[in-house]
Parts: structure tokens; sequence; C-alpha cells
């Protein structure tokens, strides 16, 4: 498990500042899939590592958007069961671990907070046009 992690930082330093070529060739190496398994792990402190890394790696990717319409870094991911274990780490004990995983999940996967209370949700109701309406007075007689 030792080189894992160490494989793990090696590849996370190397996104930081990373080139494009330098990206394709770590995605090339096929090295997402055994990066991304390891968020399964039980050390908060490489869980973290690889949070970065990935967020590195599809901000990197956003620039694709540009001349293809979307990250294409994103679908490496995914293909890499990367999505579903980002999604899994919302239920994380650490918050750190939490907060990383949501943010990637909003910014590149279009996801939104499942634990935003019902007042910080926006509802999208149907705009009805409004018209003056006269309301009839009602007489009830309660007294029964």
């Amino acid at each position: 498990m030792d080189v894992k992690k160490e494989a793990a930082w090696a590849i996370s330093n190397a996104t930081t500042g990373g080139t494009r070529d330098q990206i394709d060739y770590l995605i090339e190496c096929n090295s997402l899939p055994p990066l991304i398994k390891l968020l399964d792990c039980t050390d908060v402190r490489i869980i973290k590592v690889i949070l970065e890394g990935l967020e590195n790696i599809l901000e990197i990717g956003e620039e694709d958007k540009k001349i293809h319409g979307k990250n294409l870094y994103i679908s490496h991911i995914e293909q890499a069961g990367g999505l579903e274990r980002i999604e899994n780490l919302q239920q994380h004990p650490n918050n750190e671990i939490y907060e990383g995983s949501v943010k990637i999940l909003e910014r590149f996967f279009d996801a939104e907070d499942d634990n935003l209370s019902e007042e910080d949700q926006e509802i999208d109701l149907p705009k009805l046009p409004i018209t003056n309406v006269q309301i009839p007075e009602c007489k009830f007689n309660l007294n029964i």
C-alpha cells in the first residue's frame, strides 16, 4: 500500500502546474484507474491529495470546452469509476473530504449539493400572468 500512496503523491504532484501534454501522458499511461481506486482507502491525507490531483486535471480540461465544447477529461474519470467514488465521498466523515468532493461534483459534473435546506433551494415555478381578479366576498356563518 505504501508504494500506491507514493504513486498517488507523484501523480498528484505532476498535475500541479502540469501541462496538457503531461496530463495526456498520465492518462495514456492508464494512471487514472488505480489513482481513483485509492479514493476508497482509509488514509484521509491520500484521499485529499487524490481529490486535489483530479481537480487539477479537470481544471486543465476546462480549456477543452473552448475547442471541443466539453471537458474531455471528465469522460476519462467517469470511465475509471471516478464519478461514483467521488459521489460516495460526500458521505465521508471528514469535512474536508466532503467539501472537496462536493466542489468537484458541482464544478465539473453539474451536481447540486443534496444537503441544502429547503430555504436554500430555488424552486422554478412557471410564471403566471398577473391579472386583476376580483375575489368575491364570502360571508361564512360558523355559528351552528
